[in-house]
């Protein structure tokens, strides 16, 4: 602002406030402030406004000495007097712009404060993108760094591109390992090699369920005819019977034990077949002894003709057994086990067999629980003897109806007993019972084909440890695969033993048995489960 040295101009005295404009423009160096007190010299450059002096305060202050209005006043005369007054208001004002200054750097400060957190955040943002992986193909930004220059704030991304750039790395991990399980059991379930591997891991667990017993000769137990009748040689104690029955004169003399690799050469032959032995033991109150196998079945496994068979042997035939006098068929294991069972079928019928399935009655029950029962059409006759007869052994179960019924265990195990009475198809006695065993059976494997993986897994969980066999994990990976190669689909094939036209009841030592002709009973049975036999 220039100096005015006109001594006739009047002197404007000017508010004591900061224009606007002014106000903005002022600049604070450090805490140094420029003394707005000190005396107004001769120089023309001032650093701050000159305040504007009232009327009212210029009157007051005038005493006698000084001038008239009339008369000139110069400049330089009324700056010079320090009046207390403004002193105090120049004061007050540089403690307002002191605290005005103050403010101003507490807002930088918090300004620098709030910047160094976005910083920090983005620092944060930016190293979470470079650790995760390229899903957009264009790689992780790197801090500071954007599409549109270096240094500028990173844009925020929307749409797809955003919600992913927002997942964390971890996120990324987790969903890498479930994409690679699910990966993994997709292949299992759907790939030749998954299935394998997946039949291996299974084969190996009901290994270890089941319970392992080699077949081995073992100990012999002395078995009397259900007549208890002691046997004198020389002496006929047949007696003969009128109707159909046949009278047979006893062959006491022991028939002599095959040696060791003396097999029937019809029984060795394609090894695209495997039979497994089914031996149901009928146990009741025999404790740790052994009972009498009374349902007797062979699962035929045939690769050639891509095709599962189920064979009955009915339990009253007579037959010879190795080491002993002749006895029905179902006291072989009741003498001396499974190996002495295996000999048997091997000299009679020219059978051979792999391997062996054995349960009790008890279990029996058990597995058809665990299978969520069974299906089965009743007769009238069939409904009445169940409720009337201890077959069915617990009382609160002898509640079935004629028709179809959805049968426990127990009520399945009375069923598959039942001799005295004929089914639906007039089957009467052994051939009437072998016949509803065969029946269950085909239920029970067509609730098996209808599980899938995971339903089969938790059966075997519950089943497996009611069954003794010889099997191995190997042997059990070997026919689940052959069962898969055969297929599940085709269903089974059943069959009996003895075959029409081949039998007739006879009298033996007071015992009702069933007399076979075992020359072609061999023969129909080979067949029907190796296929056609060459001469």
């Amino acid at each position: 602002m220039e100096q005015n040295n006109n001594p006739d101009e009047l002197i404007e005295i000017k508010p004591d406030r900061i224009p606007e404009e002014e106000e903005n423009d002022i600049k604070i160096y450090g805490s140094e402030f420029e003394d707005l007190t000190a005396p107004v010299s001769d120089t023309p450059a001032v650093t701050a406004p000159e305040p504007e002096i009232r009327k009212e305060d210029v009157s007051e202050e005038v005493t006698e000495d000084a001038p008239s209005p009339a008369e000139p006043v110069e400049a330089a005369e009324i700056a010079e007097p320090a009046a207390p007054e403004p002193v105090e208001e120049i004061d007050d004002f540089a403690e307002d712009l002191a605290e005005m200054e103050n403010e101003e750097a507490d807002m930088e400060m918090v300004e620098a404060i709030g910047d160094s957190i976005v910083q920090q955040v983005n620092s944060e943002i930016e190293n979470s993108l470079i650790m995760m992986p390229d899903i957009t193909g264009s790689g992780p930004e790197r801090p500071g760094q954007t599409p549109g220059g270096d240094g500028e704030e990173p844009e925020r991304k929307g749409g797809i591109a955003g919600f992913f750039a927002r997942i964390p790395w971890w996120g990324y991990m987790v969903a890498g390992v479930t994409l690679v399980l699910v990966i993994m059991f997709i292949w299992i379930m759907t790939s030749g090699p998954g299935k394998g591997l997946l039949v291996k891991w299974g084969s190996k667990y009901a290994a270890d369920k089941i319970t392992y017993a080699p077949v081995q000769p073992v100990d012999e137990t002395d078995v009397q005819d259900e007549s208890d009748l002691p046997l004198e040689p020389g002496k006929s104690d047949i007696e003969v019977v009128d109707g159909d029955h046949t009278v047979i004169t006893p062959d006491i003399s022991p028939t002599e034990i095959p040696a060791d690799g003396d097999e029937d050469p019809e029984g060795a032959v394609l090894k695209d077949v495997y039979n497994i032995l089914l031996i149901g033991e009928e146990n009741i109150g025999g404790g740790s002894a052994r009972g009498r196998s009374d349902l007797l079945m062979i699962a035929s496994i045939n690769r050639k003709q891509k095709s599962i068979k189920l064979t009955s042997i009915m339990r009253d035939c007579l037959v010879a057994i190795p080491g002993h006098i002749d006895n029905r068929i179902n006291v072989a294991y009741t003498i001396g086990g499974v190996s002495l069972l295996y000999d048997t079928l091997r000299t009679n019928l020219g059978i051979e067999i792999d391997s062996y399935l054995l349960v009790n009655f008890d279990s029996f029950e058990n597995i058809v629980d665990a299978l969520g029962g069974v299906d089965v059409t009743l007769t009238a006759q069939e409904a009445e003897y169940l409720n009337t007869t201890n077959y069915i052994s617990k009382p609160e179960y002898r509640n079935v109806l004629t028709g179809a019924n959805h049968m426990n265990g127990n009520q399945v195990l009375g069923y598959c007993r039942i001799r005295n009475v004929g089914t639906a198809s007039g089957e009467f006695s052994d051939f009437g019972r072998t016949s509803r065993q065969r029946a269950v059976l085909n239920k029970i494997y067509s609730t098996l084909t209808d599980k899938n993986y995971f339903e089969l897994l938790g059966l075997a969980n519950r089943c497996l440890q009611y069954v003794t066999t010889d099997l191995t994990a190997e042997d059990i990976e070997k026919y689940v695969g052959m069962l898969t190669e055969v297929g599940l689909d085709s269903g089974i094939q059943n069959y009996r033993i003895p075959v029409s036209g081949t039998f007739s009841e006879a009298l033996l030592r007071e015992m009702i048995v069933t007399k076979i002709d075992l020359e072609a009973n061999s023969k129909a049975l080979l067949e029907f489960i190796y296929g056609p036999q060459s001469d």
